[in-house]
């Protein structure tokens, strides 16, 4: 991995969420300051090393309601547009938030191309989703908004083999749904 400003630059998600569990400032506050005491310059954040910027200022791609936990508590998940990073050339930062969780600041998944970058806020979005308990939504559930990520970062044989494996669960399923008789439902307009 590539160094920057002493931190790693995210070349796969993998290694994404293993220093999202090690480093959680690796995910940048898009609050801009010139703290030359910040672990980051550039960033500004608090004395614990957490941003402090929970406004939500960015072009939205995803937004998702949900609640959570017995209370069901509600939150919203955001998951921002790809944009280049006019403070690192060359690199891309995707915008993403949990508002309503304990932490609720904005964070960018910084990565070397967009897609890389919004990858790694939904899947960052998607973990953190899985550990909460008894998510609901009225819309539908998480993890179709923010699908499990298929891992490369392993090398191709092991992709290769990873999609094999859903190529043939897909087909069985797809035999074994067009086994099933027909029901009396009339179809949606």
């Amino acid at each position: 991995m590539a160094a920057h400003g002493g931190l790693p630059l995210l070349l796969n998600l993998r290694s994404a969420i293993s220093w999202v569990e090690k480093v959680p400032f690796l995910f940048y506050s898009t609050e801009s300051s010139a703290n030359k005491g910040a672990m980051m310059p550039g960033r500004k954040f608090d004395q614990a090393g957490k941003s402090t910027h929970e406004q939500w200022t960015e072009p939205t791609l995803v937004q998702y309601e949900f609640r959570f936990g017995a209370e069901q508590r509600a939150a919203l998940a955001r998951l921002g547009i790809p944009r280049l990073d006019e403070a690192h050339p060359g690199e891309w930062v995707c915008a993403f938030q949990l508002q309503g969780l304990e932490d609720s600041r904005v964070r960018l998944a910084r990565s070397t191309d967009g897609l890389q970058a919004v990858t790694i806020a939904s899947a960052v979005i998607r973990q953190s989703l899985d550990r909460l308990n008894d998510v609901s939504s009225d819309r539908v559930p998480y993890w179709v908004e923010f699908p499990r990520y298929l891992p490369f970062c392993y090398g191709l044989k092991f992709h290769e083999n990873l999609c094999e494996i859903l190529d043939r669960e897909i087909k069985r399923k797809e035999r074994q749904l067009a086994r099933r008789p027909p029901t009396n439902k009339k179809p949606r307009d």
